[in-house]
């Protein structure tokens, strides 16, 4: 029992009683408070218009949305029993990257036309569906049939609805900023998400069906990716 314990140190993994660290736990937590930080933006550049208070809500209710997600049908890969540093990291890591798109919205208090905000909410409503419906076809049906490679449905025409669905969040948050330095941050995103579409690609490559379904569908955005 004490090599078992002494192994578990070893590998980095932290162990309270009936509590583990997990990459989810970090990311969460970053979720949790895309509300309070944008609102200590808002207070700290007095920026109340309306299409502050629209970023605030839509930023807001996207990672409590997010929290009701991972607690209804979770990521498995976020799950994983990870090291303190790790779950850290994770948590340092997507800050980094999603809270400087608020950040830029309130400190250049860009004047966000109507149509621009409507704009937004609309590419933010089609991505929340796509991505929350993507992520719970695909949590169900694995349970239901572990392995089973998932071509119909929301995965139908596009190989990674999930990734276009939060491409579209991002990108109606950065829309709101109405500035080019908010796009750098959904620039970002596309790029990794881009690679990791295409290394979940060759991972589902060894199903038979799989030369069928990428012929007849597209990696992330139809019809152009």
């Amino acid at each position: 029992m004490g090599s078992d314990s002494s192994a578990k140190a070893a590998a980095g993994v932290t162990k309270a009683p009936g509590w583990r660290c997990k990459i989810a736990y970090g990311i969460n937590l970053h979720k949790l408070l895309c509300a309070p930080i944008t609102y200590l933006f808002m207070l700290k550049y007095s920026r109340f218009s309306a299409a502050a208070w629209t970023y605030l809500a839509l930023h807001g209710s996207y990672g409590y949305l997010w929290i009701v997600k991972d607690q209804t049908f979770p990521d498995r890969n976020f799950h994983v029993p990870s090291s303190f540093g790790e779950m850290s990291a994770a948590f340092v890591v997507v800050s980094a990257l999603y809270w400087p798109i608020p950040w830029i919205m309130m400190h250049h208090g860009k004047d966000v036309p109507p149509w621009c905000q409507a704009l937004a909410i609309g590419v933010f409503s089609t991505g929340m569906f796509l991505m929350v419906g993507a992520d719970c076809q695909k949590y169900y049906t694995l349970k239901l049939a572990p392995g089973k490679l998932i071509t119909t449905g929301f995965f139908k025409y596009i190989r990674s609805p999930n990734y276009l669905g939060e491409l579209m969040v991002y990108g109606a948050l950065s829309m709101l900023t109405y500035t080019a330095w908010g796009w750098i941050p959904f620039v970002t995103l596309a790029l990794r998400f881009s690679a990791d579409a295409r290394k979940k690609d060759r991972s589902m490559s060894r199903y038979e069906e799989f030369a069928e379904w990428k012929a007849s569908s597209y990696l992330i955005l139809p019809p152009v990716y």
